[in-house]
């Protein structure tokens, strides 16, 4: 005689496996992606839990949910999902803010590039009604944090490190603070840690990015709004080897993969733009 509510339950333990979500030690509060031998261990509220590598594993301090939503003085955690369900090589989930209204998609995804691997975030924003207010979204890098040596491609064409700074800012359209140490291009990148040779942080490079210790922000003024009332960001953590000028060539592979490479000639424009030629190399300066 077949047992048809077994049958059922085995059915659904064979579809989520088919996704790498729900490997026999983690039970239904916890989902784990896995790429090779990283695999991403996340919350039942969109927490970045743990994330192992063949070097070792960083555990979160706290769980803070996906991030936060801020909008007219108000602060809106992202923890209680109305919706979760499997995507590409990963796992959506999705959040209402009903005081704005707001829709927040997040999506998490692990897969492999090329001599790397990358975690990414996608998030996608959706209101049908004008903001309230500046909205801002901070989204936690949990368990990561950016240390003093953390390296930065500065506007003025220089490498820098973060230093005693708390933040750095990528300026383009949106809202960004003052002050911050500005940079010529949406990434940053540390040295050897526990997951890998050397991590790589980056955004997509069409709106402004501020790189804080311990999560990305961005801000969508009031005025401005929406574009089409949908705005999509993606942030991406690529684990791979090599120096800081590796972790460029990541970002062009990762966060501009659509977009074929120039000729050189376009670099040697963009130094002469910049002045970056005269007074013996001291032309910005």
């Amino acid at each position: 005689m077949i047992d048809t509510p077994r049958l059922y339950r085995l059915g659904i333990l064979l579809l989520g496996l088919s996704f790498g979500l729900w490997p026999s030690c983690v039970g239904r509060s916890a989902k784990t992606l896995v790429c090779g031998d990283y695999s991403v261990r996340l919350g039942s509220d969109g927490s970045v839990l743990s994330i192992v590598s063949p070097g070792g594993t960083l555990e979160s301090a706290a769980r803070n949910g996906a991030g936060r939503v801020s909008c007219d003085g108000r602060i809106f955690p992202l923890t209680a999902p109305v919706r979760m369900m499997p995507a590409e090589n990963g796992i959506r989930f999705v959040y209402a803010i009903k005081e704005i209204p707001l829709e927040v998609e997040l999506t998490y995804a692990l897969k492999p590039g090329d001599g790397a691997v990358i975690f990414s975030r996608e998030i996608a924003l959706r209101s049908d009604s004008p903001l309230p207010g500046d909205l801002t979204v901070a989204v936690p890098i949990d368990p990561l944090v950016l240390p003093d040596t953390t390296w930065l491609p500065l506007k003025n064409g220089v490498g820098g490190a973060l230093g005693a700074s708390e933040a750095a800012v990528y300026r383009f359209a949106g809202v960004v603070p003052s002050g911050a140490l500005a940079l010529a291009a949406p990434m940053v990148t540390f040295p050897p840690g526990p997951l890998a040779d050397r991590c790589t942080l980056m955004t997509d490079p069409f709106y402004s990015t501020v790189f804080k210790r311990k999560a990305v922000e961005w801000t969508y003024p009031k005025s401005v709004g929406l574009e089409n009332n949908l705005e999509r960001r993606t942030i991406s953590t690529v684990f791979h080897q090599g120096d800081p000028d590796s972790a460029m060539s990541r970002f062009y592979d990762v966060a501009l993969e659509d977009i074929p490479p120039g000729p050189d000639w376009l670099h040697d424009i963009a130094m002469v733009d910049y002045d970056y030629l005269s007074a013996g190399g001291k032309g910005w300066f």
